[in-house]
């Protein structure tokens, strides 16, 4: 939840802002979910805030290589 979170606002923000179409939104969040390579049976508070930063940066560099 917390990878499909993070990619999830960065993909509304962007779609708010015209950066990307409504349609790239569950393609933005299903890349992401799907190379993020993570998964951890118990995290703690300091694992979702590590992941939910890096799940934004990834899906935020998503975005730069698709508008280029």
């Amino acid at each position: 939840p917390c990878i499909m979170n993070a990619a999830n606002e960065i993909a509304v923000q962007s779609f708010i802002e015209e950066k990307i179409a409504f349609v790239d939104i569950p393609n933005l969040i299903g890349n992401i979910m799907d190379n993020s390579g993570c998964f951890m049976e118990n995290p703690t508070l300091e694992d979702l805030l590590k992941t939910d930063s890096e799940m934004r940066i990834k899906a935020q560099e998503w975005i730069d290589n698709k508008r280029n």
